[in-house]
Parts: C-alpha cells; structure tokens; sequence
C-alpha cells in the first residue's frame, strides 16, 4: 500500500513538472512571438450596430463611458440589431505589442486601454471573421500611426444568469508591407482601368481549347452590353457583333493570323445593340492579336486589344472634306487668277503691241512730243505687266505649281540683260544722281537712256559684250529666267529706294565644304536702308520696308523681294540681308547664293531663253521670214496685232475665229500651204485644245504631214504649257505678245530671206 502510494506521488510530480514545463513552454512562446499575442475579456451583448461617428465619439469620451458603465461596441453604418461585446480589455500581452506598435511597456496597455480604442475609426470589430476566418484591421502605434494586421483566434466563454463572459486568445500578423504593395497594385490597377477608359482601350482573351472569350470591363463598355450575362462569350457571338461588310474580313484576318503567326491590326464596324448595319454614324474600332501556341504547334490562347476610333474616323472624315474644300477652293483661286490674267493680258496685248508698232514704224513722222506719250503708255503697259506677273508668280509658288527649267545658259548673256533692264529703270527714275556699278563697268545718269532707248531695245541687248565673271565658267546649268527675275527683283528695290550714290551688283564663286562650289550674287545700294522693325517680315509678300508711305510715293506691290527668297530657296540657295538707317547712306546689301553647276558640254551659240522661248539679248535686226501662217483668236484686236506682227516680218496671214473655223480651213483645198499655226488656247465654240487635238487626229488619218502648231494665251497659269504641248503644239507663247520674242518663235519653224 505504501509503495502504491510512494509511485502515485511520483507520477504527480512528475506530471507537474511536465504541465510546468509545458506551461513555461507555452509562455516562452507567447512572450517571444513575432506576431502580436494577445488574450482578451470582454462580455457578449444584444444591442444595436452603433453608427462609425457614434463610436468615435464613444472612444472620444472613453472615460466618461467607464465611470458611467456604458460600453463601446462593434460598430457598423447600420443600426439593426447584432450580436456584439463590451470593451475587450487586455488580459495578457505579449513583446510583440511594444515591438512593433511602440508602446513603451505594457501597463499601459494592460490598465488604460482596450482592444478597440486601437482600432482605426474606418475599421470596425468583426468577432465572427476573427474566430472562423481571418479579420483585417489597423491598429494605432504609440506615435499615432496605424498598422495593418491580420487578425484570428479562439474563444472561451461562460455563461450566467445575466450574461455570457468570453475570453479570446487573438493573433495579429502584421501586414502593413503586403498591404502597401497592395494598395500600390489597386492604385495602379485604378489608374490603368482610367487610362483604358480615356483611350477607349478594352483588352480581350480567347481560350481556342474552351472557344471562351473573356473580355474587360472597358471592352463591354465599347460594345455596349450592359448585362454581360447575355453573351455567350464565344467567338463566334463576337463575330455576330461586328458590322455584316466586314464580318468576313476580320474573320479572314483572324484566320490568316492564325496560320502565320504574326500579329496584326484590323480596323473594323461593330453592329451595336440597337442600331442597324446602314447607320450612318458606325462604330469604329482597331482590334490589335497576338496569339500563343502549344508544342505541337497548335493555338491555345489569342489576346487582343479593341480601341474605340470612331472619333479618329470622323476627324479623318472630316479632315478630307476640308481638304477636298480645300482644294475646290485653289482651283477656283487658280482659275480665277486665270481668268483675271486672261482678261487683262488680252487688252494690254493691243495696247503694247500697237504701241511698239507705232514706235518701229520707220514710214510714219511722229513728232517728238507724241513719241514720249507713247513711250510712256509703252513703259506703264510693261509696269502693270510686271505687277500681274509678280502677282501670278507668287501664287504659282505659295500653290507649289512652279517649276524650274533645268538647262544650258550663258550666264554672261543672262547678266547682260539684267544690266539692261537695270539700265531702263535708272533711265526712267526721275531727278536721281546714281552711280551704277556692275562687274565690268561703271554707268552714271548720263549714259542710262542712251543705253535703254524703247526703239532699239534688241540692238542694245546684242551689241554689248557678254558679262564674262573671272574664275566662273560661263555655261551653266539651270534656270536662267528665275535667275534673271531675282535679280531684276533686287536691283529695281535697290534703285527704287536709291536717289543719289551708288547701286552696285557683283558675282563670285563661293567653296564650301559640306555643299561643293556655290555663286553668290549680291546687290547693294547706298539708299535709305531698312528700319529693325521692318527687316524680319520684308522678305513677306505683300510688305515694304517703308510702309504706306513707301507704297503711295515709290510703287511696287511689296511682292518682289517676296518672289525673290522663294525663287532662291527653290533653287536651293539661301538669301540674306545686311542694312541699316544709321549712319546715313549705309544702304542695303541682298546676298544670295544658288548651287555652281557648269555644263559639261558647252555647246555653241547656246544663249539664254525667256519664258517665251525667246533669246536673251536677240538680234537687233529682225529677220524677213518666208511662209504663210493661219492666227486663230477669238478676239478681233488680238488677231488684227498678230496680223501686223507677223507681215512686217514678211509672212502671209490668214485668220480664224475659233477652233471650228481653224479646223475648218486647215481641212480646204488651201489647206497645204500653211507652214505654221498660231493657235489661241482659250475660244468659244471650239477651244485651241480640241482644236489641236482634232487636227493632231486628222493628220494621222490622212497621212498628212505635221503641221507645227504653237499655243498663244493670256491665262499664263502652271500646267498651261504642259497642257498644250500634251495636246500636241510643238511651242508655247504668252500674252501680250512681244515683236522680237514672236519673231525668235516663228524663226524656229520658218525660213529666212
């Protein structure tokens, strides 16, 4: 018996040790923890959900509540009855609460708070997650942060007469890292579905094994399915929604991509809910693929994005339709201009015409005083001539209509005639003292009219020597007629705004690295100069370096130095500006440069050729032509001046009115002995074109011999030339015509006497 009872105390010591180990155990491993370890008491109660500003002011007044016995609860926006607790009170605590929320011992926890003032006032007590699942919560740190934890545990309760006490054993796993990262992810998820809303770009999948198409929120939004559930989510329902013209398209783009493996991008219609497939205002989307496939080969999954572009279709739209207006708009800008230039050129063609007649005419006496009126009309014809050409040039190149010749000149013929002209406007300027300096001589007041007389215009050009330039080859390649107006252009401003000194021009070859050899032309004048706030839009059509008061006392359209820079930097060059007021007579210095490319092959008696295809500086003497010519025009005066042109030249003249009646005698038995036709492009009945082309067709029936043809008209516009040579003339000259130019023309086709 007592050795029974000696191996009973054993064992309960020995059992006491162990639950005293285990116990010391148990504790170790609560106090050390990382997590928070808590044990809780509190009392379960049946009363209404308080309201989350309730509850805040119940922690507010949390020692008013104590004194008084009332008890803060689990709180919600609700106020139905629920099942909730009093004041959770810490029991026990472990180092974890003072590690990580900063408290700096645990009396403070133990004595003075619950577990519920600690809550964050947006979080609210959820007992039932805690002790099934798991509850999400912050709590306060000592210095007024919060942390996020995950929140679970157990509980034990009793229950009395009155109430049921319960003790929970919490565990907090802090996880303010995990929940950054979170709310970062969820930020920038938010972000992205905003950015997807803006751009209108939804994204879809298609499982190929399941033939289950998965689209995003943005992509129902696109398509308009405000209840999903009624989509059957496979491709062939997305096939259903796209617009019936292009169903088979995108179908066939899909099955291609399929097969090649490329991505691709489809701009389709979509057939939205409610509408019909002859909408005039469809939806617009680009849909982008990209696919994946199986080791074998085989595709399992196509993902995609749809973009809504309706709005990108309109303003396409809608940017044609101003373009189309546009360009409706420069026609008829282009054949109003042709119009205009029409109308103009045809009465300026008598009054120029017959006035040069009149001033050749070596048969009549004109007395001295007559002969200066009809230099004058002559001189203020070729101005308002100038002035429509300069107005036709800069709408041909704001148009992007002109073109540049490219072929062999002499550039001392071409500088030549640019001394000439030079020469005219300082003969014309009235009350000046000007010296004029070109690179081989120097030319003052006295000389100017002896050296531009209007009579013997041609001789002067002819009898003076080329203008030869040390060190440039004098056969070149290019424009000679732009060339020629640019510094017409230049030396004319120069003169204009020049009353006494010098007006000067030079040439000089310029190397350059980077771009090869370039010409440099430059003009200056010791003028009036050009204020600062008028050098920055000078090279502007339609201004003037001085004004109103320049427009009204000295002319001009404020279009040549306009004309000038574009025609330069059409040649590729580059054109500058040196000038100032102060001190007085510092003047104006131009420069510009165009590319130096000399000809090859230098062939003979190659000068240079208006736009007229007449030569620069032709011979002063006209020749006698032998040959029979039909003028066809419809306007009386303009046949009766090419009539007398034409038999002072020694050849035969017959006339007809229109195309019809061209046709018509070219076709009679005297039809044989015509060597040339000047044809006008612009007639009633029958225009110079048809005509043209009709007689172009009867000599190729008939085996007929070709007939030159040379087009005659006032409109002057690009793809005049082009147009008339297309048709079939063999030349092209312009209105007004001019004696010697019509003489060069006709010398190409006929014979001398």
């Amino acid at each position: 018996m007592s050795t029974m009872s000696h191996s009973t105390a054993t064992i309960a010591t020995e059992s006491n040790r162990t639950m005293s180990s285990s116990m010391k155990e148990s504790d170790l491993f609560f106090e050390e923890s990382r997590d928070l370890l808590c044990i809780l008491t509190g009392t379960m109660l049946e009363e209404p959900t308080a309201t989350t500003e309730e509850r805040a002011q119940s922690s507010a007044g949390l020692d008013t509540s104590e004194m008084e016995g009332k008890h803060d609860t689990t709180t919600s926006n609700t106020t139905s009855t629920t099942t909730t607790t009093s004041r959770l009170r810490f029991h026990k605590i472990n180092k974890a609460w003072l590690r990580i929320l900063g408290y700096p011992s645990k009396e403070e926890l133990l004595s003075t708070l619950c577990f519920q003032d600690l809550l964050h006032p947006e979080d609210t007590l959820d007992l039932t997650k805690m002790l099934t699942d798991c509850w999400q919560a912050r709590l306060r740190c000592y210095d007024g942060t919060y942390r996020w934890f995950c929140w679970a545990g157990t509980t034990t309760t009793s229950t009395t007469h009155t109430n049921t006490c319960m003790m929970i054993m919490a565990n907090g796993r802090d996880i303010t890292s995990q929940r950054k990262v979170q709310d970062a992810l969820e930020a920038n998820s938010r972000r992205l579905q905003e950015s997807l809303s803006i751009a209108k770009l939804g994204q879809w999948e298609l499982d190929l094994t399941k033939n289950k198409l998965h689209w995003s929120e943005e992509s129902y939004r696109l398509f308009q399915m405000d209840d999903p559930t009624h989509f059957d989510h496979s491709y062939q329902s997305f096939l259903n929604i796209i617009h019936p013209d292009d169903r088979d398209m995108v179908n066939q783009t899909y099955l291609e991509h399929l097969e090649s493996r490329q991505p691709y991008e489809v701009v389709h219609r979509l057939l939205l809910p409610g509408s019909s497939s002859d909408s005039s205002t469809p939806k617009w989307v680009m849909e982008s693929c990209r696919s994946e496939y199986d080791a074998h080969g085989n595709p399992v999954r196509s993902i995609g994005t749809v973009q809504d572009i309706t709005e990108l279709k309109q303003a396409q739209v809608d940017l044609k339709a101003a373009a189309t207006k546009a360009k409706e708009a420069d026609q008829l800008k282009s054949a109003f201009l042709a119009n205009m230039s029409h109308e103009i050129r045809t009465p300026m063609n008598a009054v120029i015409g017959f006035t040069d007649l009149m001033l050749v005419d070596e048969t009549a006496t004109i007395p001295e005083e007559h002969r200066d009126y009809l230099e004058t009309i002559q001189n203020s014809g070729k101005l308002l001539l100038t002035l429509i050409n300069d107005i036709l040039d800069i709408s041909k190149i704001e148009a992007g209509q002109l073109e540049l010749e490219n072929k062999v000149f002499s550039l001392g013929e071409m500088l030549k005639t640019v001394e000439y002209n030079a020469c005219g406007v300082l003969s014309r300027k009235e009350g000046n003292d000007i010296c004029f300096k070109t690179p081989n001589t120097i030319r003052t007041q006295k000389n100017f009219s002896s050296s531009s007389s209007t009579t013997s215009t041609s001789q002067q050009t002819s009898s003076r020597e080329p203008v030869l330039i040390k060190g440039i080859q004098d056969s070149l390649v290019g424009d000679p007629n732009r060339l020629q107006q640019v510094l017409n252009n230049l030396l004319s401003n120069a003169i204009k705004f020049c009353d006494k000194g010098t007006v000067e021009y030079s040439v000089k070859l310029l190397m350059r690295p980077t771009v090869g050899g370039m010409l440099e032309f430059s003009v200056s004048d010791t003028g009036i100069g050009i204020p600062p706030d008028r050098q920055q839009d000078i090279f502007e059509p339609f201004r003037q370096a001085h004004g109103d008061k320049g427009a009204c006392t000295l002319g001009g359209t404020g279009l040549g130095l306009a004309i000038a820079r574009k025609l330069v930097e059409k040649m590729k060059g580059e054109i500058s500006l040196e000038t100032s007021v102060e001190p007085e007579d510092h003047g104006s210095t131009f420069r510009f440069t165009i590319p130096y490319a000399p000809a090859e092959i230098i062939p003979a008696a190659a000068p240079a050729k208006n736009a007229s295809g007449g030569a620069v500086g032709s011979a002063s003497n006209v020749p006698k032509l032998i040959g029979n010519i039909l003028l066809v025009d419809d306007n009386r005066v303009n046949l009766k001046l090419a009539e007398r042109f034409v038999t002072r030249m020694g050849c035969q003249a017959e006339t007809a009115e229109n195309g019809h009646v061209a046709i018509a005698k070219y076709q009679s038995d005297l039809a044989l002995r015509y060597d040339i036709i000047l044809m006008d492009k612009e007639m009633p009945v029958m225009d110079g074109i048809e005509a043209v082309r009709e007689i172009r067709q009867i000599e190729a029936t008939e085996n007929r011999k070709r007939i030159p043809i040379i087009a005659v008209t006032a409109a002057a516009m690009a793809g005049d030339r082009e147009e008339c040579l297309d048709a079939g003339c063999d030349d092209y000259i312009t209105k007004p015509l001019n004696r010697i130019e019509l003489n060069t023309m006709l010398a190409k086709y006929l014979k001398s006497r």
